[in-house]
């Protein structure tokens, strides 16, 4: 242990080691083997005792031998496995000689973790009930801070309806009974209440210790438990229904009093049970069952039963499982007499067997209409294009040339108003998304009233801010079909003045104000101007026309798209409708493997009724054709997809910006090899063959005939 000079270490109760300046020992006493776990030699060097790194007097520290006193916690391994905490503190004596003093920390090292750790309350008062000590987690749980906590007694926290009870068992304990249990609500800083089980460990007349358990969801299970008790004898009243109980192993059953009430039974057995049963519904019902206890799954069944005393016949929906409950096999189940519903079910499928007759009547009426109006319209649309690209007309044939044109697009207006809002009401309208160039969009979507304008002697403002994208992402058709309908009400009602549209961004979404100086919408009206076959009143119908669906299909489109639509109305100052479009970045190039399977044909195109008749004339042939149109040469060329090009491209020949020609010569160029049909007015003879020098495969003369498109279509196998 070392020389006889150290003798007045002995007496000391802490462990003791003295090292010279090279971390040999001199002297220990016998607490220092107890800690490090030595039983006979013990190092002779302080550094095979402690690892260097965890000395703060390591080797050069030492010899150097600095002045001032050092101290270190550190986590020790022992020389039988054992992990202690040590506290470490180097004195330095003189020269030759250093002292460390070592103190065992482990056994209040580990209480202070498992304080800190585990999930119960638990804290120390005074016999008063001033706390003294509060864990982490009682703290977290009544979410109250250390300082407001030792500031308040144990009791302050007890709910007023258990304070006198909690006082009683704490006053009992002393000398004599020194241990409680006892469980109250406690108070937390939400004005809740959290039900705690204590143990109460009385130390001395200064310390009492409190160990509690949160059991607040077994209390509210109980109270759970016995409310769903009440309310399942109460339902069973109220949905004439029944739980039963089947030992399979005794053969017992047992029925609630519902049950009983369904069957008009007094007492019950299996056998009377299963003999209840509609005969022809008897061998389902058997073979269910067994299923049931063969797989251990659970099964709904619903049938037909035979009351016990008047022999009526109801329908049963039973649900069942089968559980193990003390080492038996039980069948648990519930049954609810659906006898009503079933025959309300009936009356509602007759309905809407009906209903879906008539509806689909309706369609079919829409589209054979449809149909056969387009037929004739086209002819005339048809003939009135070629009738404007005359030579020799006079002023006045050419205005009543216009006229039939612009009658020709509100009749096909109104024709595909009314076949959109059927596609909408059946839910077959999609959005197909496509760039849009939208200064060039909203002059071309607003030059077809040019002619309202002229006439009326209108004034007409387009207004684009100069924060608007040059190019806009969303479905164009819909976009496109929505100005349409809000300026033909603009002008359709506006009789001084004029419109205006302004087009600006706000919170990155597209806004467009449609402004009029027409009638106007009495107030009374206006909640109801958004509902199919609505307008202000039945005079505004006989005197400007229109079905009234213009407005609803515009607000159906928007909302498809994400939108919203708004407007503000005075009567006889006119209206504003706003249109807010959220702008998308949907790739339609890279969206076209959703379409695989789908023939893909492109319709370039300026004119729209042009447009809507030959895809409407398309569609007609198939539903697994996915159309995409473009207003000339140029937004083709833009927006056409050549990683998945289409099987069939529609080419009109006379566009602006870039006509047909140029356009099929820079496909070709680009790789495009899908069959091209030139589509012209022009009955030159040489217009064929122009078309087929440029690249393209085909040429259809105007106006557009079905058999024609049809022949097309078959010739390069879309259909």
């Amino acid at each position: 242990m070392g020389h006889s000079s150290y003798s007045k270490y002995n007496e000391i109760e802490e462990s003791i080691l003295i090292i010279n300046n090279k971390g040999k020992i001199l002297y220990y006493n016998e607490s220092v083997k107890e800690i490090f776990d030595y039983t006979y030699s013990f190092p002779q060097s302080v550094f095979n005792l402690i690892p260097e790194h965890q000395l703060i007097c390591h080797k050069k520290y030492i010899k150097n031998n600095k002045r001032g006193m050092s101290n270190k916690y550190i986590k020790y391994e022992t020389v039988k496995g054992f992990t202690k905490f040590l506290n470490i503190t180097i004195i330095p004596k003189n020269m030759n000689k250093t002292l460390i003093i070592i103190k065992d920390l482990t056994d209040k090292t580990i209480y202070e973790e498992f304080f800190n750790i585990t999930e119960n309350l638990i804290c120390a008062t005074s016999s008063d009930g001033t706390f003294l000590k509060v864990n982490p987690y009682m703290t977290n749980c009544i979410n109250y801070t250390k300082d407001y906590i030792f500031s308040k007694t144990y009791l302050f926290f007890v709910h007023e309806e258990d304070i006198e009870k909690t006082y009683k068992e704490i006053s009992s304990l002393g000398a004599e009974k020194q241990y409680c249990t006892i469980t109250n609500r406690y108070k937390t800083r939400q004005d809740k209440c959290m039900y705690i089980r204590w143990n109460i460990k009385y130390i001395d007349k200064n310390l009492i210790v409190y160990f509690g358990y949160d059991i607040s969801e077994t209390i509210n299970l109980s109270s759970e438990l016995e409310l769903c008790q009440t309310f399942l004898t109460q339902t069973e009243e109220l949905m004439t229904s029944g739980v039963w109980d089947w030992n399979v192993n005794t053969n017992n059953l047992i029925l609630s009093k519902g049950m009983k009430n369904i069957y008009e039974m007094d007492d019950a057995s299996y056998m009377k049970y299963i003999l209840q049963n509609h005969e022809e519904d008897t061998e389902k019902v058997q073979n269910t069952i067994n299923k049931c206890l063969v797989d251990e799954q659970p099964y709904t069944i619903t049938h037909r039963i035979k009351t016990a005393k008047t022999g009526k016949i109801k329908y049963l929906k039973i649900r069942g499982l089968i559980m193990k409950i003390l080492n038996e096999r039980r069948l648990l189940g519930v049954g609810q007499d659906v006898t009503d519903i079933i025959a309300n079910e009936k009356i509602l499928i007759e309905l809407k067997d009906k209903a879906i007759k008539n509806d689909n009547l309706k369609s079919a009426f829409i589209a054979n209409m449809s149909h056969e109006l387009r037929t004739p319209l086209n002819g005339i649309i048809g003939i009135t294009e070629l009738l404007k690209n005359s030579s020799g007309l006079t002023n006045k044939q050419q205005e009543y040339i216009d006229t039939l044109d612009n009658s020709c697009g509100i009749l096909l207006s109104i024709i595909n108003n009314v076949l959109d809002f059927s596609k909408l009401e059946k839910n077959e309208t999609s959005v197909d998304i496509s760039k849009i160039e939208i200064r060039e969009f909203m002059n071309n979507s607003t030059k077809l009233f040019k002619f309202n304008v002229e006439k009326k002697k209108l004034y007409f403002n387009l207004i684009i801010e100069d924060d608007v994208p040059q190019f806009i992402e969303s479905d164009e058709m819909k976009i496109k079909q929505i100005i349409y309908n809000l300026l033909s009400n603009a002008f359709k009602f506006t009789l001084n003045g004029g419109i205006s549209i302004h087009v600006y961004m706000k919170k990155s979404n597209l806004h467009i104000d449609f402004k009029d100086t027409g009638i106007g919408i009495e107030d009374d009206k206006q909640k109801d101007i958004f509902d199919p076959f609505t307008q202000a009143d039945h005079s505004t119908t006989r005197k400007y026309g229109g079905t009234g669906l213009g407005l609803s299909i515009c607000k159906s489109y928007i909302r498809l798209l994400n939108g919203t639509i708004s407007f503000t109305s005075k009567t006889n100052i006119g209206s504003v409708f706003s249109i807010s479009i959220p702008l998308m970045s949907l790739k339609h190039k890279t969206d076209m493997k959703k379409f695989e399977g789908i023939k893909y044909i492109c319709i370039v195109e300026d004119n729209i009724s042009n447009q809507y008749i030959l895809k409407e004339i398309i569609e007609n042939f198939s539903s697994k054709i996915l159309i995409e149109c473009f207003e000339n040469g140029r937004h083709c060329l833009d927006d056409i997809s050549f990683e998945y090009p289409p099987s069939l491209i529609f080419m009109d020949l006379h566009m602006p910006i870039l006509d047909g020609y140029k356009c099929t010569i820079q496909l070709r160029e680009k790789g495009m090899k899908c069959p091209i049909v030139g589509i012209s007015a022009n009955h030159m003879s040489n217009e064929k063959t122009k078309c087929l020098n440029v690249g393209m495969d085909n040429f259809i003369l105007k106006p557009i005939n079905k058999k024609d498109i049809q022949d097309t279509l078959i010739k390069y196998e879309i259909i």
